[in-house]
């Protein structure tokens, strides 16, 4: 039986690359329920003196995407704001699915946590992007290059619809509050614990040395296109991300304690109810 899946995701900021990220962010979700054909409507709150400026780049750097990732794009409005300072973007994903996803073990201790694609990588591209001239006063332009090119990074909804046919037990992108909060939130949602290796996370160099620029920590930040797995056979799953080139590691495991738990190198602490998003905080007037 036919089913209808719409996921919505919001972004903002200045920069007119800023409605890629909710593009990302509701393909992937959509494509990890089983949407392969992507239909997007987009929307625009746009400040009173810079519409037509951002509306303009804005638009283009859309349809750029919906092209390219040959998402059929049913609308894209825009919308006078005489209340806000930034752009903001509504992307709502939607599609049918038409195959039931493969069921690995039901969720127990001793599952394996697999982190697939990178850490942070999503608010370290926001940032840039909202400062752009501190970027370029601080970083060479080849670096500046690379990541630009992460950005390929963010779209893996064909990753997540493979995981589909997968030997998976739960999947979830990493959202507001970084892999931490999404660490977090696997735990309360299955009513186990969680123990993860913060050095065994896949994270870019870029991405770090823009979160030290901007004193931000990129495991408490929204990280599009990052997944979070659970399976008992992780190395089928991992097989399937080195065929397709996707970066993954195993990060933890599930265990049957309520104890959710952080290890670096040697050192171990309990992760923390989730708080603010460090991107807010960014936005807030944090750097």
């Amino acid at each position: 039986m036919k089913q209808v899946v719409t996921e919505t995701a919001v972004s903002c900021g200045q920069s007119e690359d800023c409605g890629i990220y909710a593009l990302a962010m509701a393909a992937n979700d959509a494509a990890a329920q089983g949407v392969a054909q992507i239909d997007m409507r987009v929307k625009f709150l746009i400040p009173v003196p810079i519409y037509k400026e951002k509306m303009a780049g804005l638009t283009k750097a859309v349809k750029s995407v919906c092209t390219v990732r040959q998402f059929e794009l049913k609308e894209l409005t825009g919308i006078r704001s005489t209340i806000s300072t930034q752009c903001l973007v509504l992307a709502t994903a939607s599609g049918e699915v038409l195959k039931e996803p493969k069921k690995d073990a039901p969720i127990a201790p001793g599952q394996g946590i697999i982190q697939i694609g990178y850490a942070g990588l999503e608010g370290a591209l926001l940032m840039a992007g909202e400062k752009e001239e501190a970027m370029k006063n601080r970083f060479t332009p080849a670096f500046l290059s690379r990541l630009h090119t992460d950005q390929q990074y963010l779209f893996e909804e064909n990753m997540a619809g493979k995981l589909r046919a997968a030997p998976v037990s739960l999947i979830r992108q990493v959202k507001d509050g970084g892999i931490l909060s999404a660490l977090y939130q696997l735990a309360e949602e299955t009513d186990l614990g969680v123990k993860a290796d913060l050095k065994a996370m896949p994270v870019l160099q870029e991405s770090v040395e823009v979160c030290e620029y901007f004193r931000k920590n990129p495991y408490q930040m929204t990280s599009a296109g990052t997944f979070l797995v659970i399976s008992s056979r992780v190395e089928d799953v991992l097989k399937i991300c080195r065929e397709e080139e996707i970066p993954a590691a195993v990060i933890g495991k599930m265990t049957s304690g309520p104890d959710k738990i952080i290890q670096s190198g040697e050192e171990e602490q309990y992760i923390n109810r989730p708080g603010t998003d460090e991107l807010m905080n960014f936005y807030m007037g944090g750097f």
